[in-house]
């Protein structure tokens, strides 16, 4: 990170507000808010510590952290728990950003590239595309769909087939129309950054939705 990003007026004790950090980064991430902060908080990316009367203060490594979370999701479109695991495994000094691609490049595959890496037959990938999981007239497939697809493989291995999945399919459009209900008064503001701040908060609100189904599938499984 540049050194420049650190001054900062307050700062000097090495201990920083919410606001000053946003301001320390509204250069490089304009759309940053401070509900981006506490979603990050929620997933356990970062840590900030607490004064007496409850407020966040954020260290220096926090920043820094905070920094290579955003790139990697900005440039790399890295998934949460892919940014995670690359932290516990490499951390995030300095220069480790710009080495992201050495680690795990930007993902761009035809639909036979597709099918050979998540090792699908044709009928698996047919019923992929019949049902709605992934676009048959797709330019090209990404790390999203190569995940999808590798998830649909080892579901389908134990019988669990894409025919099967319908209602998993129509709940997410159904949920995707919700989170964009919320964020289209927003788009529709005459601010020029408002549409890049919607498209945040969708990102955002879609990322606790998927925290929802996670926990609640995990304890609906355990009960079982």
């Amino acid at each position: 990170m540049a050194a420049s990003a650190f001054a900062s007026p307050g700062g000097a004790s090495g201990r920083f507000s919410i606001g000053q950090v946003i301001g320390m980064l509204r250069e490089e991430f304009p759309t940053l808010r401070p509900s981006k902060l506490h979603f990050l908080e929620s997933q356990g990316l970062i840590s900030p510590s607490r004064t007496e009367a409850g407020y966040r203060k954020y260290s220096r490594d926090d920043v820094t952290r905070l920094q290579f979370i955003l790139r990697a999701q900005r440039d790399w479109r890295w998934q949460l728990s892919m940014i995670a695991d690359h932290i516990d495994k490499h951390g995030c000094e300095d220069g480790q950003v710009t080495s992201i691609a050495a680690h795990r490049a930007p993902v761009r595959l035809s639909a036979a590239e597709l099918r050979s890496r998540a090792q699908l037959d044709d009928s698996l990938l047919e019923e992929l595309f019949s049902y709605g999981f992934l676009d048959p007239q797709a330019a090209f497939y990404g790390q999203a769909e190569l995940d999808l697809a590798l998830a649909a493989r080892k579901l389908a291995d134990e019988g669990l087939h894409p025919r099967h999945l319908t209602l998993v399919r129509t709940a997410v459009g159904r949920h995707a129309h919700l989170v964009h209900s919320v964020s289209l008064p927003h788009e529709m503001r005459r601010a020029p950054e408002a549409k890049e701040q919607a498209k945040q908060m969708t990102q955002e609100l879609a990322e606790s939705l998927i925290t929802i189904y996670s926990a609640l599938l995990r304890d609906e499984v355990s009960k079982s």
